[in-house]
């Protein structure tokens, strides 16, 4: 049985002690802060990177780096409390989040999370869901129903980082197996046009377990290959989701009973890379610098996006910390954005003018002296002369 199965999969993590200093990872795809010790920040940083080679490797992606500053920025905090305090309004479910947004793209994990029982929800678990998304939007462009969205982020999110190197893709969702092995409220027909909004709680966590369930069917069932392209296929040529999954899927009802019998095998299918499969960079770790810790609350808070109650409350605090600070590009750059998003232009555009005076190739800080700039000129309706200053920065920054 599968449930027997899930039960012999033991994920267990220790608590991890708390730690007073910044410091960031920093690695071919990602930048990652965190209050964590270097050697817990390096290994952190490497399972990261080990995952994303894994997940590239078999899918038959190429491995195009991005620019150092189109990183996905990945902020670990200290445990769940964290997350759903930074995540605010609505946050009393998030385990994690990722948020995808033109100055870069952001996740936020907790550092330590669960119990240790192999049914908890760990912080490699909740690490690897987030990322997944992020994977997901850069390589698939495309319309993707919500079921397949977290069914792809928690069919990657077991995945399986050992000591030697190895990475396993695909196993057993032990965090979901209560609401795997309980009542169904959420069969195929209803599932394929859900939206996570829409659903009662129970659904929703249904939309997870079992998007997890017949992602990993539609997989590894050799009677099933190639429909789940074939669905996505005829899901992008403007067909409805209903409609695409009979017609890729066949009899929705057969196929639900397929997954009850599915679940209680024995064993399931996994991909298992060994280490010589999988080739990663140099991770770099170092503490942050004075300037750079104190901005990381504040600069946190805005990347997770602010409304306009929250912006203003958090322009003080931006100001406190970056103003010993001047000639610091991070501080600088954060302070622009917490300026900008309060409505406050020329501060916003002065403080990006700070960081640029320091590094002229600053992408953030081009962005925010730009927005500042197009958003004056459209409040003031210039004319076109401070239009096409205003455009000049957009250029640079598609530049630099």
């Amino acid at each position: 049985m599968l449930r027997k199965a899930l039960l012999a999969l033991s994920l267990s993590v220790a608590a991890a002690p708390a730690y007073a200093a910044w410091r960031q990872a920093s690695t071919e795809h990602f930048v990652i802060y965190s209050e964590a010790s270097a050697k817990e920040l390096h290994a952190y940083a490497t399972r990261l990177e080990r995952y994303d080679q894994a997940m590239r490797y078999i899918r038959g992606l190429p491995d195009v780096k991005p620019s150092p500053a189109n990183r996905l920025t990945v902020f670990v905090v200290p445990n769940l409390s964290s997350v759903k305090k930074l995540y605010g309004k609505g946050g009393s479910g998030v385990a994690g989040f990722y948020s995808g947004r033109a100055t870069g793209s952001i996740a936020v994990t907790p550092r330590s999370a669960g119990g240790g029982t192999q049914f908890d929800l760990d912080a490699d678990i909740v690490l690897f869901h987030e990322y997944a998304h992020h994977f997901m939007m850069q390589n698939y462009p495309g319309v993707f129903p919500a079921w397949l969205i977290e069914g792809f982020a928690e069919f990657n999110s077991t995945a399986r980082v050992e000591k030697d190197g190895s990475v396993g893709i695909g196993l057993p969702a032990n965090h979901r197996a209560y609401s795997l092995a309980g009542y169904n409220p959420l069969p195929l027909d209803k599932m394929m046009t859900a939206s996570s909004a829409e659903l009662k709680p129970d659904q929703r966590d249904a939309l997870y377990s079992r998007g997890w369930l017949l992602t990993h069917y539609l997989t590894f069932e050799p009677s099933r290959k190639g429909q789940l392209t074939a669905y996505l296929s005829a899901l992008n040529k403007g067909t409805n989701s209903l409609d695409a999954a009979k017609a890729a899927f066949g009899d929705l009802v057969k196929l639900d009973k397929e997954l009850v019998n599915y679940l209680h095998r024995s064993s399931i299918t996994y991909l298992k890379l060994t280490p010589d499969r999988i080739k990663i960079g140099p991770v770099e770790v170092r503490d942050l610098s004075a300037a750079e810790a104190s901005v990381m609350n504040v600069r946190s808070r805005s990347k997770r996006g602010v409304d306009d109650v929250e912006a203003k409350a958090l322009v003080p605090l931006a100001r406190a910390a970056a103003a010993p600070y001047p000639h610091d590009v991070l501080a600088q750059v954060t302070l622009a954005e917490a300026e900008y998003d309060a409505g406050n232009l020329p501060e916003a555009e002065a403080a990006a003018g700070r960081a640029l005076a320091v590094d002229p190739k600053s992408v953030e800080a081009l962005i925010y002296k730009g927005r500042a700039k197009v958003a004056a000129a459209a409040a003031a309706k210039a004319d076109a002369a401070a239009w096409k200053e205003a455009r000049k920065m957009d250029r640079r920054r598609q530049s630099a």
